[in-house]
């Protein structure tokens, strides 16, 4: 199933929109349902946050060898794990915690399973790992050096609000139970 089909059955679920007081940079929009939820981030951004990797030489001036969810900077890696980055107010706003599993959108690719793995600037809605980008067919890598740059179109990521204790780690994992979380919610 392409992404534009599980978007399809999405907006064929109940949902109203989700507005902040002040819209974010990249703000596209927000459906929160009945168990899930989806925001548009326009021109997904790169964040290399995370465990060094070494096929990476020249990391970029802001890269930090941790994530919010890896304070120890030892598992969660930009360059191995899709994962995806939102301020915290967004994620206390519909509900979701670090470790959740999201499911990143993006025309007629697959949907990408990825986890909320830090917490980014309050003024910027969706960036992604390395991981993700590539998964999306975006390479920010070349000969060692990171390419900061977006991902060049929109993307809609899906969350479900109210995941406890289930922190996936890595891509299957991340696969296995977002696979399990959208069938739920899209049949």
């Amino acid at each position: 199933m392409t992404s534009n089909e599980v978007l399809g059955r999405l907006r064929t679920q109940d949902t109203t929109a989700y507005e902040p007081t002040a819209k974010p940079a990249k703000w596209g929009g927000c459906r929160v349902g009945d168990g899930f939820g989806w925001v548009r981030v326009k021109d997904l951004d790169l964040d290399t946050d995370g465990a060094d990797d070494v096929t990476v030489v020249h990391w970029e001036k802001y890269h930090q060898s941790q994530t919010s969810l890896d304070p120890s900077g030892k598992i969660i890696s930009s360059v191995g794990v899709p994962y995806v980055v939102f301020p915290g107010w967004f994620a206390q706003a519909v509900g979701i915690a670090l470790g959740s599993v999201c499911v990143v959108l993006d025309g007629d690719r697959e949907p990408v399973y990825a986890v909320f793995a830090d917490y980014g600037p309050r003024k910027k809605i969706g960036e992604g790992s390395i991981a993700l980008h590539r998964a999306l067919g975006h390479e920010t890598v070349k000969d060692g050096r990171i390419k900061d740059e977006s991902l060049g179109r929109d993307v809609r990521i899906v969350f479900f609000p109210g995941q406890k204790g289930l922190q996936p780690r890595n891509a299957n994992d991340a696969a296995l139970l977002g696979a399990t979380l959208l069938s739920k919610v899209i049949g």
